[in-house]
């Protein structure tokens, strides 16, 4: 007669339990027992955080005389945490665990032993004291991330030094940091030594603002294998308006190519994004290009024209933010469709959002902008937002030659949403004033994923309507929906729940809601 085993010393269910367990939990189970700790080796790999990672481990060696951070270590207690630590391949730590830090050093029998020796992500943010910091670099980090919002010169300075001494590989350098002293030279020169000693390596890099000089740029350019750049920290807070007064671009200046970056992020005014960079260099291989928190387009003829030349391979295009007007009250200015013309000559661009401008626009503009009959192309993401509320025959014009959109930005009024939703299996909604005014069209979105309204006016009638068929068929999420989206939500909402309920009917909706309906000059 075969043993029988207890419920929990079987194999697979221990594996089973351990899947979905988040990992300040699976540290426990790996304590637990030998068989609950091989069962959670392969998903210690997930990212944990510093005290995540040590805390339990203080805790469970308190209870047991053989394992504890306070006492001299020995081979047996540092063997057990090596069991579990040489797991941890993605860490991120901050001034909460510092004590734990430094306790957890003090066991360890030679300076050269590593707490976590096959780590391979660290994320350090929040802590001013960083000598601990050297306990976490091992040979064997790949991607560093320092995220202070208040650093030294002279902290920044061993951070550097720690990383040129102990790594020989690093694939990507993350800095978000805050100098407390104006020290941009030194800062800037501390920089220019990372990237020259990782020149080999580097695969992505976000840096500040503070680093967006002309040496930075050269000695950028001399990493070879670099494929993602991110210049500046995107807040929805910040916008920069600089008066530019600069002129047409000088081509004939180009100082080389950026032959394998294909992604770049960029915040910050545009003339330094045109003087530092587009002017100076062609990104031949660029894929995506994100600009944020630009304020106004100025001299748009002129930037376009740099950006067609600078980047001919270019896919995705991204200028602009519609929350930064969210905020500010104002409407972003308005550029002519021929402006934008050039952009047609990117063969590879599919993916365009323009929330920096308003577009005029006639008919036939758009026609010309859907079919790219210069280049055929297959749109997946269109924002450009026009100057009027499109038409009938507008939605239909874009249903009709990009029906495989994933991502919509434009200006409708309310009523015309019920073009743009995909089918659903869910239509048992009584919305007259959706169906009554236009016969539904056999074409539309498929593919749908998000829709944006970011300088939509809906009339108060129509919004509810809106409100009640995103909630009760969509699945599709608003990214913003006019200026008044947290009201109409928040109101929508409360009277859709009056519905479902059966306590009142479309006719007394904004009565039962408690709030009278505001003007349009009101919400505006």
């Amino acid at each position: 007669m075969p043993r029988t085993h207890p419920i929990f010393e079987i194999l697979e269910l221990i594996e089973a339990i351990v899947s979905w367990m988040p990992p300040h939990e699976l540290i426990h189970t790996a304590l637990v027992n030998q068989k609950w700790f091989h069962a959670s080796i392969p998903y210690l790999w997930q990212s944990v955080s510093l005290k995540g990672a040590l805390s339990p481990l203080g805790q469970w060696g308190m209870r047991r005389k053989g394992f504890c951070f306070i006492k001299t270590s020995t081979k047996t207690q540092w063997a057990r945490f090596l069991m579990y630590s040489k797991h941890v391949r993605l860490l991120e730590g901050s001034s909460l665990e510092g004590r734990l830090l430094r306790a957890a050093t003090r066991f360890r029998p030679s300076l050269a032993t590593y707490l976590f020796p096959n780590l391979r992500v660290l994320t350090w943010k929040t802590m001013r004291e960083l000598t601990d910091l050297s306990a976490l670099i091992s040979p064997s980090l790949q991607s560093f991330g320092l995220k202070v919002p208040e650093l030294t010169v002279s902290s920044f300075q061993s951070i550097c030094h720690l990383l040129t001494n102990r790594l020989n590989v690093l694939r990507c350098l993350q800095i978000e940091v805050v100098f407390t002293s104006q020290t941009d030279i030194e800062c800037d020169h501390l920089l220019q030594q990372l990237l020259t000693h990782f020149a080999t390596t580097l695969m992505w890099i976000q840096l500040p603002n503070i680093f967006y000089t002309e040496e930075t740029l050269r000695r950028l350019h001399g990493v070879q294998r670099l494929c993602n750049l991110s210049i500046g920290t995107h807040h929805h807070s910040v916008i920069e308006e600089i008066p530019l007064s600069w002129t047409e671009p000088q081509l004939f200046k180009r100082e080389g190519n950026f032959d394998s970056l294909k992604s770049f992020s960029f915040s910050g005014s545009q003339e330094k994004l045109c003087d530092k960079l587009l002017n100076r260099y062609i990104l031949s291989a660029l894929i995506d290009f994100t600009w944020h928190s630009c304020g106004h387009l100025d001299d748009a003829d002129s930037f376009i024209t740099t950006l067609v030349y600078s980047c001919p391979q270019l896919a995705t295009l991204t200028i602009g933010d519609s929350q930064i007007y969210f905020h500010t009250r104002r409407l972003p200015p308005v550029i002519q469709w021929p402006t934008l013309r050039p952009l047609l000559r990117l063969k590879n661009l599919s993916a365009l959002s323009l929330h920096c401008c308003r577009v005029q626009m006639a008919p036939r503009d758009l026609i010309e902008l859907l079919t790219s009959r210069e280049a055929p192309r297959t749109w997946k993401v269109l924002e450009i937002f026009h100057v009027t509320p499109l038409r009938v025959s507008d939605i239909s014009t874009y249903s009709k030659h990009c029906p495989d959109l994933e991502r919509l930005g434009i200006n409708i009024d309310g009523y015309l949403l019920n073009y743009i939703l995909p089918p659903s299996d869910h239509n048992e909604y009584d919305i007259d004033e959706l169906t009554e005014l236009h016969p539904l069209p056999r074409r539309r979105f498929s593919r749908l994923a998000v829709i944006d309204f970011a300088y939509s006016k809906f009339h108060w009638t129509t919004s509810l309507a809106v409100s009640s068929i995103l909630l009760r068929i969509s699945e599709i999420p608003i990214v913003a929906a006019g200026w008044d989206w947290p009201y109409w939500h928040d109101v929508s909402a409360r009277v859709l729940a009056r519905w479902e309920a059966g306590e009142g009917t479309r006719s007394d909706a904004g009565v039962r809601s408690g709030r009278s309906t505001p003007s349009s000059d009101e919400r505006w």
